[in-house]
């Protein structure tokens, strides 16, 4: 199991349909605290920016 530091944040796909159409959420665990990163998207959208993000900071630091 990985742990999840600032630097190297764990991001995941969690379900959280409404009604009847399967929708999910992003989270993101960078070891000290968890965040939502967005909610309610089709499981398509969540499969890409998980990919997108993992392992990325969340908040870095310096932003150009």
């Amino acid at each position: 199991m990985t742990t999840a530091t600032p630097e190297k944040p764990l991001y995941a796909k969690i379900p959280s349909s409404l009604g009847t159409t399967n929708l999910y959420s992003i989270t993101v665990d960078e070891g000290w605290r968890s965040t939502i990163v967005c909610s309610d998207m089709y499981e398509w959208a969540a499969d890409w920016l998980v990919e997108e993000l993992q392992g990325k900071p969340f908040a870095p630091g310096w932003r150009p």
